[in-house]
């Protein structure tokens, strides 16, 4: 099963007691990223063997376009981490994840077509 989470992928924070009553905006922001993938992604299978995540991030704002053009669909080697995806990815649509034996995470920069963070589960 394949399917599309549009947008930037919000790597899970590091999660303190004080976040219950004092909401950091990173804390807000990944569990906004969380709605929105339950949203979008309803018939998801319980027995779940492996996953494959390609996560598209979108340029910042201070790039040219001549260095947006050189690096379109190349790899990504700044935050957010490949787990820290897996990880949100996986605790936003797997209820038990412990099932899942097999994982593959690749980060790309943004290819034209917008941040997007596509998934494969089988």
């Amino acid at each position: 099963m394949k399917f599309t989470i549009w947008g930037n992928p919000i790597a899970k924070p590091r999660m303190v007691k004080s976040d219950k009553w004092k909401k950091r905006p990173c804390v807000e922001a990944y569990f906004r990223w969380v709605n929105y993938a339950k949203y979008t992604v309803k018939d998801l299978p319980n027995d779940i063997y492996g996953i494959a995540i390609n996560a598209y991030i979108e340029f910042p704002k201070s790039y040219s376009q001549r260095k947006m053009l050189k690096l379109a669909n190349k790899g990504h080697r700044q935050k957010p981490d490949c787990d820290n995806i897996l990880k949100a990815v996986m605790d936003a649509l797997i209820k038990e994840d412990k099932g899942v034996c097999s994982a593959r995470v690749n980060k790309y920069w943004d290819d034209g077509n917008g941040a997007r963070v596509e998934v494969e589960v089988w």
